[in-house]
């Protein structure tokens, strides 16, 4: 048994997000362990807000052999102190930690005793392989040979280079049957119509902007699920869930102006009304962007960047999108937090 869970916020914290959204990272990894052939169930407790008593309860009554938990730096505190408590009911239980914080400062997990393992950047291949390699054994699979793993060993912290998964296909739809879909906020200011469902279908960045973490935890290629892909997942979508409208959370939506309209084309296709933050890059025009957006989609938000702005501290580029902002008009949006879009809609 696996244990799959979110860590809960921290009471009160300033940094929580209100939007109630199924974690789709975790799904992913929910999904490609069970068609590993392991058993899972899912706490979504950054939703639920489980007290640690009752995360006590429910380790001891699944007795799992292994924790595997998000956490973000927000959630540091509480993710640390979530895996002593599955230590104290379960002590031989593995605690596994993912996400973007230990992603990026895996010995900031490591250093307690009470983790055992950090995964890298993509979690699935990864998560399969440790999983493997925790309840066989090294039989069948070596520890050092696990990619994106990081461990202690002798009091030395160990870690594997993460590498990513080339064709994405392969990973199964994310494992919604296990989340509590009814408790979600399954709607979309921009979208006129209910339920509205997330998906992720573009992983990576090429770009280098000092302000973002996407390209350390997905890879420096931007790499797509196919368009058949896409369009089978918002047909199961339809049918299983009830699906109306689709929230595309990606980067880079745009990066690739054949695939790009591919997939436009087979959103349409299925009928169902669609929106993305948009970021015009590559070879598109805004107009050109614009159009296809027009045609093809219900909805599209295009998020204004520019690449005029760098660093000097770090000789890197504020933002390396297209170049359609002034230096006082970019700043202005930094300085402000504020994301500055222009909407789109068809009828």
């Amino acid at each position: 048994m696996i244990l799959l869970m979110t860590t809960a916020p921290s009471e009160n914290a300033p940094w929580y997000l209100g939007r109630k959204f199924p974690p789709l990272g975790l799904s992913y990894v929910a999904a490609a362990l069970e068609k590993a052939g392991f058993e899972v169930q899912v706490l979504d407790n950054y939703l639920l807000k489980k007290p640690i008593d009752e995360v006590k309860q429910l380790v001891k009554q699944l007795n799992p052999e292994i924790v595997g938990m998000t956490c973000s730096s927000s959630t540091y505190n509480k993710c640390v102190e979530t895996a002593a408590a599955v230590k104290e009911v379960a002590p031989s239980c593995k605690v596994v930690v993912g996400g973007w914080h230990p992603s990026y400062v895996p010995d900031s997990m490591l250093q307690h005793p009470q983790i055992d393992y950090v995964v890298m950047g993509e979690g699935e291949q990864a998560m399969v392989e440790l999983a493997t390699y925790i309840i066989k054994g090294e039989r069948e699979i070596v520890l050092g040979a696990i990619a994106g793993v990081a461990y202690k060993m002798g009091g030395t912290i160990l870690k594997n280079t993460p590498k990513f998964i080339k064709n994405l296909d392969e990973i199964p739809f994310p494992a919604r049957h296990l989340l509590p879909m009814d408790l979600y906020e399954r709607k979309m200011e921009f979208l006129d119509v209910e339920p509205v469902d997330i998906m992720s279908i573009i992983r990576g960045c090429p770009f280098n902007c000092a302000f973002c973490e996407t390209r350390k935890m997905w890879g420096p290629a931007c790499r797509f699920f196919s368009p058949k892909r896409v369009v089978e997942e918002i047909k199961y979508m339809k049918d299983k869930y009830g699906s109306k409208g689709i929230y595309f959370i990606n980067d880079n939506f745009t990066i690739f102006n054949f695939t790009f309209k591919v997939a436009c084309c087979a959103v349409s296709a299925v009928k169902v009304y669609a929106g993305h933050m948009v970021r015009p890059l590559g070879k598109f025009s805004s107009n050109g962007t614009n159009t296809i957006v027009h045609r093809h989609c219900s909805f599209a938000s295009s998020s204004l960047l520019s690449n005029s702005v760098t660093s000097k501290a770090r000789g890197r580029s504020i933002c390396t999108g297209v170049r359609n902002h002034s230096r006082s008009n970019i700043m202005r949006i930094f300085c402000c937090r504020v994301t500055v879009c222009a909407d789109f809609r068809i009828h």
